[in-house]
């Protein structure tokens, strides 16, 4: 007797992490998966967590765009993110620019979040840029370990500064 091999029909997740990894669909799936709202947030999490994988095994966490779709996707939810943001502090670690903005989004940032984005301060600039932008709009640019890291860090000073006055000059339009 010979089975014939089938294979499930792919799940709302899989399609848009699939969506992900296609520069054509990726605009598209990341809104799809916005729209979802409150929804997106487990979808979002098994991205994170790794949980999520490709029919072969990979996780999506490990395909590079996917995190960058979950990460801009985030941004979409705003508030709704919030549950996430330990994840997205993890990537903020890792370096990824993105989980800047991702914070932002979220509006309120827990401690740890703010210690993150204030060891930022002194790192690339385009990193340390967000991470500055970030603190002014969650106005957290006081905390301690913000100015620990500025007073110890020309560079994360005029940075910090800089960004504060662009932040500010936005705020006023």
């Amino acid at each position: 007797m010979l089975l014939k091999c089938t294979s499930m029909p792919p799940t709302l997740a899989e399609q848009i992490f699939e969506s992900f990894l296609q520069p054509r669909e990726r605009a598209k799936a990341t809104h799809q998966l916005a729209d979802l709202g409150v929804d997106a947030v487990p979808i979002l999490k098994s991205l994170f967590n790794g949980e999520a994988k490709n029919r072969w095994g990979v996780s999506y966490s490990k395909l590079g765009t996917s995190l960058d779709c979950g990460l801009i996707t985030i941004q979409l939810l705003g508030t709704l993110a919030k549950p996430l943001e330990p994840f997205v502090r993890a990537y903020l670690h890792s370096g990824h620019i993105y989980a800047a903005e991702a914070l932002r989004a979220v509006g309120t940032l827990d401690e740890a979040s703010i210690i993150e984005l204030a060891s930022c301060l002194d790192k690339n600039t385009n990193l340390a840029s967000e991470a500055a932008y970030t603190l002014c709009y969650c106005r957290a640019e006081g905390h301690e370990a913000v100015l620990e890291v500025v007073n110890s860090s020309p560079f994360a000073s005029q940075i910090l500064s800089s960004t504060k006055k662009l932040y500010l000059e936005n705020e006023v339009k």
